[in-house]
């Protein structure tokens, strides 16, 4: 993560924090996304939210997704 909109968050110290409690399993993010896309596949998220086969989908920018 480069940065954040909005919100009170200080980037510096907390996203090391919040890395660390996600690897060492005491913060659950895996189960709030649905799915993972490429950005060329966003239309199919949206889709999938559309139809209620998903609740968050995550596009990828870096070509690694579902």
């Amino acid at each position: 993560m480069i940065g954040s909109k909005m919100g009170g968050a200080r980037l510096q110290t907390d996203i090391p924090t919040l890395l660390a409690h996600y690897r060492s399993g005491r913060l659950k993010l895996d189960e709030l996304v649905s799915g993972c896309y490429v950005l060329e596949d966003i239309n199919k998220a949206i889709d999938s939210v559309k139809r209620g086969e998903a609740l968050r989908n995550v596009i990828v920018f870096s070509g690694e997704g579902a």
